[in-house]
């Protein structure tokens, strides 16, 4: 699977380790994913820093996620496993939010986590 990243603005200062770490955990889970389950050959991921927060998006242009999944029924944690709920998790600690959205083709997984309160260094 080929993966592109795009940083947002294209250079900015470290985050806070335990910030760096949540991201790296969104983007590892969120590429498993998709390599384990989309039928992708690509995906994309963009880390944009804004002023008071990081946004992660992970998008996939696989065959997507059934609406059942998405609704958060039965499906969804056999699917995930623990993978989405240890994503929301660490997000949440944060004051944070995951997202997840089918696209034409393929899911997004989206991570807000804000920056307020936290250490940038």
């Amino acid at each position: 699977m080929e993966v592109s990243l795009t940083l947002k603005p294209t250079s900015f200062p470290r985050l806070h380790k335990d910030i760096e770490i949540t991201i790296f955990r969104i983007v590892q889970e969120a590429l498993t994913n998709a390599y384990r389950h989309s039928e992708t050959k690509s995906a994309r991921v963009e880390i944009d820093r804004q002023p008071d927060k990081v946004k992660v998006r992970v998008r996939d242009y696989g065959k997507g996620l059934s609406t059942s999944i998405l609704d958060g029924g039965r499906s969804a944690s056999r699917f995930f496993g623990v993978g989405l709920s240890g994503m929301r998790e660490r997000v949440r600690q944060f004051g944070g939010e995951v997202l997840l959205s089918r696209e034409e083709p393929g899911t997004l997984v989206e991570a807000r986590i804000p920056l307020f309160g936290h250490p940038t260094e």
